[in-house]
């Protein structure tokens, strides 16, 4: 009797002690170290959920790990259970992370410590999140591998549960996603339903292409819950570099927080534009495909900034640069070259540009465009001095001019040139405009506007009127003015006597007996008639006024 209590004693004693357990951690197969790291955390964590175990501490194995001056990233299966029994572990947790495509996987084995035989295996893949090995994929594999049961749900078989079940339907757009409930790949596409749910929160998430959607749900008891969602665009991560390094990154626009090297997290996928610039360096811009779930990786040389500086001898002119063969090439357009040297005016700009061949146009108005050539170097240091030739116009007078006629040329007021019309004046002058004068004795004054333009010509051989024909012209106005003004008044009065009658004949229409009729007749035809004559006499007044205006615009020209 004594010996079966013995022997119960010694069974529960050795139940009811936990087996001491080493988790190593997963090799890394593409995934950042920092993931991994937190994925072997989370999964001796949840080792330690399951009870019977105890786990061994990170820096104890890590101790261990120096002290035998071993690294842990070259120790290979023999190795990890070699440390695992200087740890006292009876049993050790070796596997690997990784990503083969757009699908993350963790793949486990619990081998004793003493013998290195594999007790249990495990295997989690989950499509296009890294985080369900986190939140579902580490759980399912610390079950599997200490033979601990799986939710019923999930592994399609029925068990009482106090909580109740509920079904789940689920749609999306775009329709036909593939479904995980909790990290387990769901048979069939959206819209699906899905019985038999453990009530309480599911991680549910959808993948179609290149959209996707992770969230939570809960599942009430004895109803159907339905989740309608759109799924949004995946997403990338992106590692970019340049050389130079400490360069700043935009993506389609927008600034990234940082300098290069540097990595973006949650790029949308799809073709993306990325700009890399730094001081004194041209700026990089492509086109870069995103993939899902992917570290995409881009690399870029920056091209040390040339600097050309531009010469004018003009204030005001006008630079424009076009990169040859590169229709992508914005052009450079600058009008602010205010600066000055030297005794003479010479204006200067300096401009940034990349290495390339170049267009180079300098232009200002009433100078001839200049238009040239050029390459340049990374890192060079280019000046190009440019000496606009000034466009000119030409005023031609006509030699024919009686003798002694002076032409004078003026601008704002003031006489810019003078001489006589016989000595074949042909003036080159500047474009603008111009108040021209050419007088001569005996002869009226001429006074002309005249506009001048780059590369015009200008030929005056308007005539002088001479003093004598004017006098006859004026003679010839007064009278033709005084006759007319006869000839409008002769009108005009005869519009009055219409009128007088017409009054006279109605003082007598009041007395008159037999003839009253024929008086009434005349009065409405004289009191018709006196008003368009008078209206003719008005207007014919117009034409002696004209010859009098006429009169005194010559009268005032000889005068001059």
């Amino acid at each position: 009797m004594i010996n079966r209590i013995t022997l119960l004693l010694f069974i529960g004693l050795a139940w009811g002690q936990s087996t001491t357990i080493a988790v190593f951690d997963l090799e890394n197969n593409g995934l950042k170290d920092s993931e991994v790291r937190i994925l072997t955390d989370r999964l001796q964590s949840e080792l330690v959920k399951v009870g019977g175990y105890t786990v061994v501490e990170r820096k104890k194995i890590e101790k261990v790990f120096e002290e035998q001056r071993f690294q842990m990233s070259g120790c290979v299966e023999e190795c990890l259970i070699e440390i695992g029994m200087l740890l006292g572990a009876k049993e050790i947790v070796i596997g690997s992370a990784g990503r083969f495509g757009s699908t993350y996987t963790i793949s486990a084995r619990l081998v004793n410590a003493t013998t290195g035989e594999m007790i249990r295996s495990s295997d989690f893949d989950s499509e296009g999140d890294i985080s369900i090995l986190l939140k579902s994929g580490m759980f399912r594999v610390a079950s599997e591998l200490t033979g601990r049961a799986l939710p019923p749900q999930l592994t399609g078989k029925r068990a009482n549960n106090n909580r109740g079940k509920g079904t789940l339907y689920i749609a999306s757009y775009p329709s036909s996603a593939d479904v995980w409930v909790d990290g387990y790949k769901i048979e069939g596409k959206t819209p699906l339903t899905i019985p038999e749910l453990d009530t309480g929160t599911h991680t549910l998430q959808l993948v179609k292409d290149d959209y996707e959607l992770t969230q939570t749900v809960f599942v009430k008891a004895d109803q159907i819950n339905k989740v309608d969602e759109v799924l949004g665009l995946s997403r990338g991560d992106l590692n970019v570099f340049s050389t130079p390094d400490r360069a700043s990154v935009s993506i389609d626009g927008i600034s990234i927080k940082g300098v290069t090297p540097l990595t973006v997290n949650g790029v949308y996928v799809g073709q993306r534009t990325v700009k890399i610039t730094k001081e004194g360096y041209g700026s990089h811009e492509a086109q870069i495909n995103i993939k899902k779930n992917e570290t995409n990786q881009y690399s870029a040389d920056l091209d040390k900034t040339a600097i050309l500086t531009v010469a004018v001898n003009i204030r005001g002119a006008k630079i424009e640069i076009s990169k040859m063969n590169d229709p992508d090439f914005e052009g450079i357009t600058d009008n602010k070259i205010t600066a000055s040297l030297g005794k003479r005016i010479w204006v200067t700009q300096q401009i940034d540009l990349s290495a390339g061949e170049y267009l180079l146009f300098i232009s200002k108005d009433g100078y001839k465009t200049n238009r040239q050539n050029f390459s340049i170097i990374s890192g060079e240091d280019k000046s190009i001095k440019i000496d606009l030739e000034l466009l000119t116009g030409s005023i031609i007078v006509d030699d024919k001019y009686p003798s002694g006629t002076v032409v004078k040329l003026f601008w704002n007021g003031s006489e810019k040139r003078s001489g006589n019309a016989s000595d074949n004046i042909n003036w080159k002058v500047k474009p603008q405009t111009y108040r021209l004068i050419i007088r001569c004795p005996g002869y009226l004054t001429l006074k002309r506007d005249i506009r001048v333009i780059g590369n015009g010509k200008i030929t005056i051989s308007a005539p002088l009127e001479s003093n004598e024909w004017v006098l006859k012209e004026i003679k010839s106005l007064r009278m033709k003015r005084n006759v007319s003004f006869v000839f409008a008044g002769v009108i005009a009065g005869t519009g009055q006597y219409l009128r007088s009658l017409a009054d006279k004949q109605y003082t007598d229409y009041q007395v008159a007996r037999s003839d009253a009729g024929e008086l009434r007749d005349q009065i409405e035809t004289n009191d018709s008639l006196a008003p368009i004559f008078f209206g003719a006499g008005g207007v014919s007044l117009g034409l002696p006024l004209y010859y009098h205006s006429k009169i005194g615009t010559l009268t005032k020209m000889l005068s001059e």
